[in-house]
């Protein structure tokens, strides 16, 4: 007897949309008709990797690098992009640069910040280390010192914790946190301040990328999928259709289309999940309840630039 295929419909072809789908096949005991709608003319979102045009040196114009946890856990990435058989290299570094000095050991923030400064920010590096275990810092339980009942403290600004340290210091861990740090530190929470300062501790996770670009991992996906990719597809509308269906409707350059799916995945940034318009009041008040709570995006800008010599050793 021929089992009836689920119409799978997922709106996205950004990474959490391609991992979904390839999720799906793999898990599910019976073939599954899959879309994927993606209203831009490629896959994998954020994962983008280019070339400069007057050297083809290859950068990351998407997210440069990936996180690693399996240090302290299981980290499915990780394992996916062993199993693809994609090559990765570590990244990271633990210097900064002020004011024309590289420091990136003890002796030589004893140095330039001198020793009381050096041993307050000792107790801040312990102090973090105490609240936030690698463990904590892997599940994303509360600090140490949070009580889950006091939202007060779980509401602390990340400034107020900073505001307590002398000017050298408080300079010092900013710069060192500031290109993970996405907001200022007021707008940060305490927890939130704390993971961004220990994620550059190599017990608590560590950075690395896919040898020849990241968008391999793109590649490999798709390569591996069944589903019907449709490019330059944008799904306005998602509406109840018969029979607890769901109905997509899209647009491409013939026009508009829609059809009816048994099940919906919507794998999509904040942004792009604002335009798309539920008609029916129950699912459009569980999406704007959702968008209200997920609505406080932080980016920041990355700029990649190529030097024809490293014109800094000249005075660092």
């Amino acid at each position: 007897m021929n089992m009836p295929r689920w119409n799978i419909g997922i709106i996205g072809g950004g990474p959490g949309g391609l991992f979904t789908a390839y999720r799906l096949e793999q898990l599910c005991s019976t073939p599954l008709n899959i879309s994927i709608f993606e209203s831009s003319n490629r896959l994998g979102g954020k994962l983008l990797t280019e070339q400069f045009s007057a050297k083809g040196v290859q950068y990351e114009a998407g997210a440069a690098e990936f996180y690693d946890y399996s240090l302290v856990d299981e980290d499915p990435l990780r394992e996916l992009i062993e199993h693809f058989g994609l090559q990765t290299q570590s990244m990271g570094g633990t210097s900064i640069v002020q004011d024309n000095k590289i420091l990136g050991t003890i002796e030589g923030l004893h140095d330039r910040l001198g020793e009381a400064a050096l041993r307050e920010f000792i107790r801040f590096n312990d102090r973090a280390k105490t609240e936030v275990s690698p463990r904590q810092f892997y599940d994303g339980t509360s600090t140490s010192h949070v009580n889950s009942g006091d939202t007060s403290l779980q509401e602390e600004r990340f400034s107020v914790s900073l505001d307590c340290l002398s000017n050298k210091t408080k300079k010092y861990i900013q710069q060192h946190i500031h290109s993970d740090l996405a907001a200022e530190p007021f707008q940060t929470s305490h927890r939130y301040g704390l993971d961004n300062y220990l994620m550059n501790d190599p017990a608590y996770m560590q950075l690395y990328s896919i040898t020849g670009g990241n968008d391999l991992l793109v590649h490999a996906l798709a390569c591996r999928l069944s589903a019907n990719i449709r490019l330059n597809t944008k799904v306005t509308t998602v509406k109840k259709g018969k029979q607890n269906a769901l109905e997509l409707s899209w647009e491409t350059d013939e026009g508009r289309q829609n059809e009816e799916f048994d099940a919906v995945v919507v794998a999509l940034p904040i942004e792009p999940l604002k335009k798309l318009v539920f008609p029916d009041s129950r699912l459009a008040s569980a999406m704007h309840n959702h968008i209200t709570h997920h609505d406080h995006p932080a980016d920041y800008l990355r700029i990649t630039v190529l030097f024809e010599k490293p014109f800094w050793k000249s005075w660092l």
